[in-house]
């Protein structure tokens, strides 16, 4: 593409609304058209570093396995720190979406999503916002069982075992 152009889309919550905000930043500013969705949105040109992603199939030296969950950063220009207040947005475990495109195709329509997942944090250092970003991978890196022992046994009845020996554990699915 001649003159690709990388958008973001991100929804963190915002405590001071006590809801979502809707995030658009792209490597050069833009505007939606009327007929495009969503419509009449603006795209800050803030997107430095729109992702760099690392995805492993296998643990490190091995070829066989599970597969390990992505991860990665973007990163905005904030040299006027005019984005400042996304610190203190509730990022961890939100949508992100990148797309790429040439500037001026419909949108979205036009564009190749290269990402789709959640943002983990986000940090601030002299004159940039990163964002830490995991692949959906991450929805699924929980345990399958949750249910633990509640070590409330008093022998010798019971099914719950003591505090020192199964609390906490748990429980054989």
């Amino acid at each position: 593409m001649a003159d690709d152009l990388y958008v973001l889309e991100a929804r963190p919550f915002d405590p001071a609304t006590s809801g979502f905000v809707a995030l658009r930043y792209a490597t050069k500013g833009f505007a939606t058209e009327p007929t495009e969705t969503p419509p009449n949105a603006f795209w800050d040109g803030r997107l430095s570093q729109p992702t760099v992603i690392r995805r492993d199939i296998f643990s490190d030296g091995a070829t066989s396995g599970r597969s390990r969950v992505g991860y990665g950063d973007l990163i905005l220009n904030n040299e006027d720190g005019a984005l400042d207040v996304l610190l203190t947005y509730g990022f961890d475990g939100r949508p992100v979406t990148i797309r790429r495109g040439e500037m001026g195709a419909a949108y979205p329509s036009g564009y190749t999503m290269i990402f789709e997942g959640t943002a983990e944090q986000v940090e601030a250092t002299q004159g940039a916002i990163t964002v830490k970003l995991r692949d959906n991978q991450a929805a699924l890196d929980v345990a399958l069982q949750p249910t633990k022992y509640a070590g409330d046994n008093v022998l010798p009845d019971g099914l719950e075992g003591g505090a020192d020996d199964l609390k906490g554990k748990p429980k054989p699915r």
